[in-house]
């Protein structure tokens, strides 16, 4: 389900998901963990690639079946603190890690995206938040990065629509460094010119730029209010909406 390439200090995870849009379940996300838990090991490695298998999709996000069977908050919860279990060690991570982003990075795809160091996208790139429209909130840090990135303005459009953005809009906003027709080999590029500079400076670098850049994230209250909507009647509807391909009828309850 991962897949880890390794050249001239750089290493390329693939992460090879389901239903061809790469989406999430606990043994990905289990194995995605490790692999980066082995590579803060690796002395060899001194910079990491992320992508999604294919063209279609970074990651969609969620397989919404294993989002259906969580129960109550507990299963919320737990789910939530996965995710931020894997974002948190992505910044922690001792290696910059660069995003490529074919497709579709949308819920906890874009999450794990905006967890990157920086991201190189293709023109079909497509990003999108939107856990509300399925009666829930962002859960893996949404509401704390992306802020940061684009400001509050455009943050709170963004996650409060649900509603997609395309990879020219992403870039001008400052969650995408740059477009290229070959983002992979744009990043390999970039990184093997990385992977030649002093390990502990780029340690240093990143540690330095992320401490003053996350300092005021509360992923606990992020947390906390993931877990309270799956004790909700609008999160049965989201969920039950979107498998019976219709629109929601949300309620406040």
């Amino acid at each position: 389900m991962i897949e880890v390439n390794k050249e001239d200090g750089v290493a390329v995870v693939t992460i090879n998901g389901l239903r061809d849009l790469n989406l999430y379940n606990w043994e990905i996300l289990e194995e995605f963990y490790k692999t980066l838990c082995d590579l803060e090991k690796d002395k060899e490695t001194r910079v990491v690639i992320l992508t999604g298998k294919g063209e279609k999709a970074f990651s969609a996000g969620t397989d919404l079946h294993v989002e259906y069977e969580l129960k109550g908050e507990e299963g919320g919860k737990k789910w939530s603190e996965l995710g931020h279990r894997i974002t948190g060690k992505m910044e922690s991570l001792p290696k910059p890690i660069v995003g490529v982003i074919n497709g579709y990075a949308l819920g906890g795809g874009m999450e794990i995206a905006l967890a990157c160091d920086f991201l190189i996208a293709s023109p079909t790139a497509k990003f999108s938040i939107p856990e509300v429209k399925y009666g829930i909130i962002p859960g893996w840090g949404g509401t704390q990065r992306l802020p940061k990135i684009v400001g509050k303005g455009k943050a709170m459009e963004m996650i409060l629509s649900g509603e997609m953005i395309d990879a020219e809009e992403a870039c001008r906003i400052g969650i995408v460094n740059k477009i290229v027709d070959n983002p992979l080999e744009e990043a390999k590029k970039i990184c093997k010119t990385i992977a030649e500079n002093a390990p502990l400076s780029l340690n240093y670098i990143k540690s330095l730029i992320n401490n003053s850049f996350y300092k005021e994230i509360n992923n606990s209250l992020e947390i906390e209010y993931f877990a309270k909507c799956f004790n909700t009647k609008d999160h049965e509807e989201g969920m039950k909406s979107f498998f019976e391909k219709r629109k929601p009828k949300f309620k406040g309850e």
